[in-house]
C-alpha cells in the first residue's frame, strides 16, 4: 500500500483539504441564494456559500466550545418533523474541521431534510485528546439533537449520520461501539437510525500508518501489556458487527491509497452475516476522499451525493429523484460499478 499521504506531515491530501476549506471560507461574502423549490443544483453551485446554518454550542470541553451548524431549507410549516442527517468531516481525526462538509449539508437541506455539520475536539501530538473523545463529542451531538427536536423541527426517530474517513469511521463508532451512557435514563440516544459511510476507517489496528498515532497512543491502557494494537481494537468499529444495527451505506474506491478496500469488503460481509441491512458500493477507479471537495472530482462528488439521496428515499427520508448533478459529464470511472462479492 503506497503511503497514505492523508495521515503523513505535510501531506499532499491533507494540504488539499486545508486550500479546500480556505476556498470555501473566502467564499463568505458571497450570496448565491438557494430555494427550496429548485429543481438541480451543481457541485460547484453548493461550495458557493448561501444557506447559512444556525449554530449551536452543544457541548463546552475545557476551553473548547463546541458546536453544530444546521441547516434547514425553505417551505418547513410549523410543527412539522423532518428527518435530519448528522455530517461528521474526517481528517484523521486531527485537521481539518467541519467546512468541507458544509456543500453536503447544503444539499441535503435543499433536499428537504435537517443537515448538522458536527465540530468535535481534534488529536493533536501535544494534547490529551484521543480517539474515544471524538467519538464521545459525536455521541453528544447527537444527543443534543434528539433533545432539541421539536426546536429544531426534527424527527427523533429518523437520524442518519454520515462521515468521511475518520468522519466514518465515527459515524460508524455511534452505531457500533458500545456507549456507557446507553441506559442511563434521561439520557437520549446517541445511536443514529441510519448510516453512510463514506471510505470509512473501520479497523484501527489493520492499517499500517496507525502505530504512534496520537489518537490511539493516548488512549489510557487497561493493562500492563496491553499493545497499541489491543488499544486500536477497542475503538475499531469493525470489532463491534453484530445483529440489529441501522441500514448502512457503504461506498469505498478500490484505489483507495490511505484506508485499503479490503476493510470494506470485510465490513459489509460481516453485516450481511450478521443479517443487517448494508448497501456496499466498491467504486472501480476511486481513491481517498472521493466525496470531499478539493480532493475528489465533482463528478465523484455528485455520484456519492445521488447514491446517498437515492439510499435515504429508500427509507422514505426522501422523495423524489436526486437533484444533484456535475458541473461536466460523468466520467466512465465515476459510474458505479455495482456490488461485488467480497
Amino acid at each position: 500500500m503506497k503511503a497514505c499521504g492523508l495521515f503523513s506531515t505535510g501531506c499532499n491530501m491533507i494540504r488539499r483539504l486545508a486550500i479546500a476549506c480556505a476556498g470555501l471560507l473566502t467564499l463568505a461574502g458571497t450570496h448565491t441564494v438557494f430555494a427550496a423549490e429548485i429543481a438541480e443544483v451543481t457541485v460547484a453551485q453548493l461550495r458557493a456559500p448561501g444557506m447559512e446554518p444556525r449554530a449551536i454550542v452543544y457541548k463546552t470541553a475545557g476551553d473548547a466550545k463546541l458546536q453544530i451548524h444546521v441547516y434547514a431549507g425553505e417551505g418547513r410549516t410549523p410543527g412539522e418533523k423532518r428527518p435530519a442527517i448528522l455530517m461528521i468531516h474526517g481528517g484523521g481525526w486531527q485537521a481539518p474541521g467541519p467546512f468541507h462538509m458544509a456543500s453536503h449539508c447544503r444539499y441535503f437541506a435543499l433536499r428537504g431534510l435537517v443537515a448538522v455539520n458536527v465540530e468535535y475536539r481534534l488529536v493533536k501530538q501535544d494534547s490529551t485528546v484521543r480517539i474515544p473523545d471524538c467519538v464521545a463529542d459525536c455521541r453528544d451531538a447527537l444527543r443534543c439533537v434528539r433533545r432539541m427536536a421539536d426546536n429544531l423541527g426534527i424527527d427523533p426517530q429518523r437520524i442518519a449520520v454520515a462521515g468521511d474517513s475518520a468522519g466514518g469511521h465515527l459515524a460508524a463508532s455511534l452505531a457500533l461501539l458500545p456507549d456507557p451512557e446507553e441506559s442511563t435514563p434521561g439520557v437520549p440516544s446517541s445511536r443514529p437510525n441510519a448510516v453512510v459511510l463514506y471510505n470509512p476507517v473501520v479497523d484501527l489496528a489493520a492499517l499500517k500508518w496507525m502505530p504512534g498515532h496520537a489518537g490511539v497512543a493516548a488512549i489510557r491502557a487497561s493493562r500492563p501489556d496491553e499493545t497499541w494494537e489491543d488499544r486500536a481494537r477497542q475503538v475499531s468499529p469493525i470489532r463491534y458487527v453484530r445483529k440489529g444495527l441501522p441500514p448502512t451505506l457503504l461506498v469505498h474506491g478500490d484505489r483507495d491509497g490511505c484506508v485499503p478496500v479490503e476493510q470494506a469488503d470485510r465490513f459489509a460481509k460481516l453485516m450481511r452475516d450478521a443479517g443487517n441491512q448494508i448497501e456496499y458500493k466498491r467504486m472501480a477507479g476511486w481513491d481517498h476522499a472521493f466525496a470531499i471537495p478539493g480532493c475528489g472530482s465533482d463528478a465523484q462528488i455528485a455520484e456519492a451525493l445521488r447514491m446517498t439521496d437515492q439510499f435515504l428515499a429508500g427509507l422514505g427520508y426522501l422523495h423524489g429523484k436526486a437533484t444533484i448533478a456535475a458541473t461536466r459529464p460523468s466520467p466512465a470511472s465515476a459510474q458505479p460499478q455495482g456490488e461485488r462479492a467480497p
